[in-house]
Parts: C-alpha cells; structure tokens; sequence
C-alpha cells in the first residue's frame, strides 16, 4: 500500500533539512497537515505539488524542484541566452512581451515565447519592410507591394504583413535597371 502521508522527520530527511527548518516550512503553509494520535503527518500529495512549484529546495535523492514549471527558465538563464544579466536584462525583460510567471517572487520565462520572439527578431533582421524598400526606392509602398505580388523577392510574414528577403531583394535589385536607391 503506498503512503499518503510522511512524518516531520521523514521530511527533514528528504530536503535535507534541520529540525526548525522543517517546522518553519510546516508553519507557513506549504502543506497539508494532519495529525495522528499526536504525531504530525505531511499528505504526500500536498508535500509533492509544492515540491514541484518551488525551486529553493532540493530533494537529497529524487528528481529536481520546479517540475511544474520545467517549460520556464529562470531569468539568468534566460539572460544567458539573450547576453544580457542584472538590472539590464530585468529592464529588458518589462518591456518584451514575455509570458513570465512569478514564483516565490522570482520571474520564470515561458520558454516558447523567448523561442518565438528570438525568431521573431531574426526575421526582422534578415528582412526590409514594404515601407523600408519604399523609402530606399522612393516610391510609394503600394508600389513596392505589387513587387512583393509579382514573386520578385522572397519574403516572410511578420505581424501579418510580407517582409522580404534582404538577400533576396540584392539579387533582384542587381537584375533590373528601373529602379535606384536614393543616396543617403
């Protein structure tokens, strides 16, 4: 029959844990208690759903804290990745548009949306914008949408609307004579 409690000693064994530090986590509330004859008893259920939604605390032996939240990343994580650390990266990560998550009052990064938003960005700087090519073509956007029409550039969709190919746009740009760049 498998256990569907734990005792205060048990727990202490298994996060590693001094005496007061285990009644302190007991005390606030991270678990169910019950009590037998006058023992205390931690429901196992209660002890892993907290587990799982907390990363300060480390099973001795058994799988790692924060299983919940295993498609976030912490923000020096995700500040590895993006090459950004302290207030800078904080900044940076109020003014994207992230999905964070907050626990124990520490941001998680949805991983996909810093994916999707990285992917984003490299679109945008390997492609020009209708209004972009307009403007070093000077012509009208509607112009430079009937290019985009005709299949001259290769282009990718961003925010619903075409951005074509820097590459591309060289390569067509090169193969005809009626349009010039406006010096700058």
């Amino acid at each position: 029959m498998d256990k569907t409690s734990i005792s205060v000693p048990t727990l202490q064994r298994m996060l590693g844990l001094k005496k007061g530090a285990a009644y302190w986590l007991i005390k606030q509330g991270h678990f169910e208690i019950i009590i037998v004859g006058k023992k205390m008893r931690v429901m196992l259920d209660s002890f892993e759903e907290w587990y799982a939604s907390q990363f300060h605390y480390k099973k001795v032996d058994g799988p790692a804290p924060g299983q919940k939240y295993a498609d976030t990343l912490s923000a020096s994580d995700a500040g590895a990745i993006l090459g950004m650390e302290g207030s800078r990266l904080y900044e940076f990560l109020k003014t994207e548009p992230f999905h964070i998550v907050w626990v124990d009052g520490h941001p998680r990064i949805d991983k996909r949306s810093l994916e999707e938003w990285i992917a984003q960005r490299a679109i945008l700087e390997t492609t020009f914008s209708a209004t972009e090519v307009a403007s070093m073509l000077d012509v009208h956007r509607n112009t430079v949408y009937n290019l985009i029409a005709k299949g001259l550039f290769k282009t990718e969709r961003y925010n619903d609307r075409p951005r074509i190919d820097k590459e591309s746009f060289e390569v067509w740009y090169q193969s005809q004579k009626h349009y010039l760049k406006v010096k700058t």
